[in-house]
């Protein structure tokens, strides 16, 4: 949830249903960054994830969260997205083992203003310093693949990465897995039941 993103998204849909005039009765799902359905399917990405590198490296691969940054303005505006995001992380991190954790913002937009940070690049070579040559992105900000994994991770991260001399892998995004849909199923239909008790 952000006052950038889906808050955006339901002022843009009040302003359309009021210049038409509509009437319907519209609901909004509220977060579910900590639903158990989501939380285990992030985690056992990540299991199948770390099963590209050499066992004999597994333990030791620095897992590296990341979420799409934002204005850094949205703290001043005491925006939930930043606690979202880390509880995200927080609850797919007890789910992993002893695995090194680390986590940052990626796809910076192009503005002059700050950025939420650190970023996937500055997170990058605080892993290196640690010691760790082998790498896994788990972009827990996003739900499926598009821009931000296709290219700047498969890609240009990737790269950057290479060139440090480390190994860097991405997970799986969710796309349409069976995991998501029945998350959804789940966070729609006990929305629905608590938007009837409500009215």
């Amino acid at each position: 949830q952000s006052s950038l993103s889906t808050g955006a998204y339901r002022r843009k849909v009040e302003e359309a249903r009021a210049e038409c005039g509509d009437r319907t009765d519209v609901t909004y799902v509220g977060s579910w960054n900590r639903h158990p359905r989501l939380i285990a399917a992030l985690a056992d990405n990540i299991r199948l994830g770390l099963l590209a590198f050499p066992s004999d490296v597994r333990a030791t691969v620095a897992v590296l969260f990341t979420a799409h940054s934002l204005p850094e303005r949205i703290v001043a505006m005491k925006d939930p997205y930043p606690d979202e995001v880390k509880g995200t992380v927080e609850e797919v991190t007890q789910l992993l083992s002893d695995q090194p954790i680390y986590f940052a913002y990626q796809s910076q937009g192009r503005s002059n203003e700050p950025w939420l940070g650190p970023t996937v690049e500055s997170m990058l070579e605080t892993i290196q310093l640690a010691g760790h040559r082998h790498v896994l992105v788990a972009p827990i900000g996003f739900l499926c693949d598009h821009v931000e994994t296709l290219f700047d991770i498969d890609i240009e991260l990737k790269q950057l990465a290479a060139n440090k001399g480390m190994r860097l892998e991405r997970i799986a995004m969710l796309n349409d897995s069976p995991p998501l849909i029945e998350t959804l199923l789940d966070v729609l239909t006990t929305h629905e039941s608590s938007s009837c008790i409500q009215s």
